[in-house]
């Protein structure tokens, strides 16, 4: 993830300089902010149950929603001929997983599939698990963001309500998670993470973070919507006076 971020940044800079002065500075700093959480998903200090969750929050929910709302995919249109990636945007596999629904599916399943099953404590045994489960949780939440965000072009955009209502349908995943980490008797992963205080804090971490973005996510695509609703407004203006 340290290399991921600082390659992303890269890469996004070039695009910034081929656009020059077009590009809003807002968006810079959201994907550039987007990088510097992943260095730092990838630099936290400890190995307890508590900093794997940390990072997985980071990976899976903070990062993508700072990435997308830079519209990297818009900037890659603008900065290239795009042909290429119009192609790949439109073909049948990205229709697929940028499909609202099943960007949903995969953003809720993976979390409980990944405390659920033999699948946290095997990435914590083998290094080459543990990274391709911290690419999977930066692809889904980014998919995720995307579909909720919408600033790049998707194949399935939702009207606004929609979005919100996904947003909302989210928090059931984090709270089913959170309550049965926090309420435990036990711990879930004794082999590898042994304390019980630990696990407790661990779902603190993830209920809040939850939390936390649910409102802010929904806060994002309540902004974008009065945006919206007002430009249309303006539109609707404009017709009418020349009409008139």
């Amino acid at each position: 993830m340290l290399l991921v971020g600082v390659a992303l940044g890269l890469v996004y800079v070039g695009g910034v300089r081929r656009v020059r002065r077009l590009w809003p500075w807002p968006r810079t700093t959201a994907f550039l902010s987007g990088c510097a959480v992943l260095i730092l998903s990838a630099v936290l200090p400890g190995s307890s149950f508590t900093t794997h969750m940390t990072e997985h929050v980071l990976l899976g929910m903070v990062a993508p929603v700072l990435l997308a709302l830079g519209a990297p995919i818009t900037l890659a249109l603008q900065a290239t001929s795009g042909r290429s990636l119009r192609r790949l945007l439109h073909s049948p596999a990205v229709r697929v997983v940028t499909h609202p629904i099943v960007a949903w599916a995969l953003f809720g399943v993976t979390l409980v599939a990944l405390v659920f099953s033999p699948l946290l404590e095997l990435s914590v045994r083998n290094d080459a698990v543990h990274a391709v489960l911290h690419a999977h949780f930066l692809l889904v939440g980014s998919l995720f963001a995307a579909t909720l965000i919408a600033v790049d072009p998707i194949p399935h955009p939702l009207p606004h309500g929609a979005r919100l209502l996904a947003v909302l349908l989210a928090v059931p995943f984090h709270a089913f998670v959170g309550v049965a980490l926090l309420t435990a008797r036990h711990p879930l992963f004794p082999d590898v993470y042994p304390s019980l205080n630990d696990q407790r804090s661990a779902a603190a971490v993830l209920w809040s973070s939850g939390e936390l973005l649910t409102l802010a996510v929904a806060g994002i695509v309540f902004a974008r919507w009065w945006s919206a609703e007002q430009r249309a407004g303006v539109r609707l203006d404009r017709q009418l006076a020349s009409q008139g």
